[in-house]
C-alpha cells in the first residue's frame, strides 16, 4: 500500500528555492510541530507559533497558507520518515530480539521530532472532516505495514502459528501511535520493553537456529 500523500491537491506557497529562505521554512516547521505538541491544534496560534520560531507572524504566512497547512505537512513529513523505515532484516536464534530492538529504536529515532504532533492530528480529525478522512487513511497504510512486519516474524523459526495476527496487527499499530501521541520518559526503556514483549508475543521459545 502506498504512504497517504496528505498534500495532494492542497493549495500552498511554492517552496523557497534560496536556501536562506528554506531554513526559515523550516525554523517555523519545527516551531509548529514543538507548538502542536505542547498545546493542541485549537490553542496554537500562528502568532505562538511565529514567536517560537523567532519570525513576524506573516512571514509564516509566506510559507504556509494556515494552521492547518502546518499540521498537514507536519503529519506528511511525519508519514515520509516512517515511510523509509525499510523492511527489518532479522537474524536467526540469539540475534532476534537484539534485532528488534534497534528496529523499534530506529522507528522511535524518526518519530522524535514529531511527539504530541499525532495528539494535535487526531484533535483536528474530530472537527474537520478532510483530516478525518485522512487519518483513516494513514491508520489502514501504518496497520498494513505493521501487518508486513508480523509476516515476516512469521516465517522465522519458533514463530506461533495460532497467532491471529491481524488483529494483533492492529492492536500494536494503535499501541504505537498511542505512544507518539504519548510519549514515554525513557525511549531506550521503552524500546526495550516493546522489543521483549513483542518477541514473547510472537515466538514460543523464541527462534532457534
Amino acid at each position: 500500500m502506498n504512504r497517504p500523500d496528505l498534500l495532494r491537491g492542497t493549495r500552498r506557497p511554492p517552496l523557497p528555492k534560496q536556501r536562506r529562505s528554506r531554513k526559515r521554512r523550516e525554523a517555523i516547521l519545527r516551531a509548529a510541530m514543538v507548538r502542536f505538541g505542547r498545546e493542541g491544534y485549537e490553542r496554537a496560534s500562528i502568532r505562538g507559533i511565529a514567536r517560537e520560531a523567532k519570525v513576524a507572524t506573516g512571514a509564516v504566512y509566506q510559507f504556509f497558507g494556515s494552521k492547518r497547512d502546518l499540521l498537514l505537512v507536519s503529519m506528511d513529513c511525519l508519514l515520509s520518515r516512517l515511510g523509509k523505515v525499510g523492511a527489518p532484516s532479522f537474524g536467526r536464534g540469539e540475534t532476534v530480539l537484539p534485532d528488534l530492538e534497534k528496529f523499534v529504536a530506529e522507528v522511535f529515532a524518526r518519530e522524535r521530532p514529531f511527539v504530541g504532533v499525532y495528539r494535535a492530528w487526531r484533535e483536528a480529525a474530530l472537527t474537520d472532516e478532510t483530516i478525518a478522512e485522512h487519518d483513516r487513511r494513514v491508520r489502514a497504510w501504518s496497520g498494513a505495514r505493521v501487518r508486513g512486519l508480523f509476516e515476516l516474524f512469521a516465517g522465522l523459526p519458533g514463530a506461533r502459528a495460532d497467532l491471529d495476527r491481524e488483529t494483533l496487527a492492529l492492536l500494536w499499530d494503535r499501541f504505537f501511535w498511542n505512544l507518539l501521541a504519548n510519549p514515554p520518559a525513557s525511549r531506550v526503556r521503552a524500546a526495550r520493553s516493546i522489543a521483549g514483549t513483542l518477541y514473547h508475543t510472537l515466538f514460543s521459545d523464541g527462534p532457534s537456529g
